[in-house]
């Protein structure tokens, strides 16, 4: 029972508060729009998770987000049991701030995705040769699939939100 009291202090630690760009907000840099560099896509093409994203950012929000996602505070918590009545508010918190990040990382992954489609329907495209679009066309795949695993993620962590809320409203914390 010695974790208890640490679990509590760590989950009840203010947060910072990520950096978020609104939706009314442009998620480009200036003057840049949808423009991709072929170079910068090149290098990406062969990069993990949030460093694929080709817009600074959306790329930022994606760092900002992920950064102590597996940790007590979010998608590391364990979950809600009838064994810990005390601590499950806590484990709710926890889940949904996973859930509120997950969220986040997912609709950055489906702005870039929505970007590079509105880029490739642009005359802009028209130049580049094979061996670019190939690459953007590596990165575009790299990123559905980080998409996808952050929306499983999503997924996981309303589901252990929704638990946790049913156990503490049965009388579970």
């Amino acid at each position: 029972m010695l974790a208890l009291p640490w679990l509590m202090a760590l989950a009840t630690a203010p947060v910072a508060a990520s950096p978020r760009i609104e939706a009314y907000e442009t998620t480009s840099q200036a003057g840049d729009s949808d423009d991709l560099d072929k170079k910068d896509v090149e290098r990406r093409s062969k990069l993990e998770g949030c460093q694929l994203v080709p817009y600074a950012s959306r790329r930022d929000n994606c760092v900002t987000e992920s950064l102590g996602l597996g940790g007590g505070q979010a998608c590391g918590a364990r979950p809600c049991s009838r064994d810990t009545p005390k601590l499950n508010p806590v484990l709710l918190q926890a889940w949904k701030n996973c859930a509120d990040r997950r969220g986040f990382i997912v609709d950055d992954y489906r702005d870039t995705l929505a970007a590079i489609g509105r880029y490739k329907a642009s005359a802009k495209y028209e130049d580049w040769t094979a061996d670019e679009r190939a690459a953007l066309d590596a990165l575009t795949g790299k990123i559905e699939i980080a998409r996808r695993a952050n929306t499983k993620g999503l997924s996981n962590a309303n589901t252990m939100a929704f638990q946790c809320e049913r156990l503490i409203r049965g009388g579970g914390g």
